[in-house]
């Protein structure tokens, strides 16, 4: 009994045995090393798409607030409320691309976790693409009005006609400004969900503990 004790004991204190300690805690420090990178790897792959998304929605905020802005001071504020049957007058269209950051990053408002707020940009960007080309059609109207002066013929059904239309850039022109109210706040509160998200992101440390987890 005495000599297998010694035998053990002998063992233990062996180099043999110091090496294979030596090298067991070497790996396992390794494998531990490797899932902690792992984690920290994920970490900020996530914080860096939560930020690339911040940066996204602030940016199309920023062009949907500019851009009702901008429509309501030169075009809106001379659209009435409701339907009088008068004629909206002429107003001059801007030409090219005007929905720059939309079109360049329309791929993020698939990331907007609220399919309210979705909804709300897309069509915030269609509806004023949409009367920007009602008052092209409008203008038609006034053009043609002044070829029949011209010519001495009779305008009376093309006055009837852009009254009417009239109606249509009413409809549009409130929708518009109601529904860029919603998604101006739904990206408001997206981003707001975001920063918060990142800021407890960015406040975790992973320990020996989370490589376990990780390994469960």
């Amino acid at each position: 009994m005495e000599n297998n004790s010694n035998f053990i004991i002998d063992l233990l204190n062996s180099q043999f045995t110091s090496s294979i300690l030596g090298a067991s805690i070497g790996f396992l420090g390794s494998c531990f090393g490797s899932k902690l990178q792992i984690k920290n790897n994920e970490k900020e792959k996530t914080i860096e798409y939560l930020s690339k998304n911040i940066r996204e929605f602030s940016a199309l905020r920023c062009e949907i607030e500019y851009l009702i802005e901008r429509y309501n001071l030169v075009y809106g504020r001379f659209i009435p409320d409701k339907f009088n049957g008068r004629p909206i007058e002429e107003f001059s269209t801007p030409k090219g691309n005007y929905f720059i950051i939309y079109t360049s990053n329309s791929s993020c408002v698939g990331d907007i976790s609220e399919e309210k707020t979705r909804e709300s940009i897309i069509k915030t960007f269609i509806l004023a693409k949409a009367i920007f080309e009602e008052f092209e059609i409008n203008n038609s109207f006034y053009e043609e009005i002044r070829i029949k002066k011209l010519k001495n013929n009779d305008y009376s059904e093309m006055e009837l006609l852009i009254a009417e239309y009239s109606e249509v850039i009413i409809k549009d022109n409130s929708e518009l400004n109601n529904i860029s109210k919603i998604a101006i706040t739904g990206l408001t509160k997206e981003m707001s969900i975001l920063m918060e998200k990142k800021k407890i992101i960015e406040s975790m440390k992973f320990n020996i503990i989370d490589v376990f987890k990780f390994w469960g």
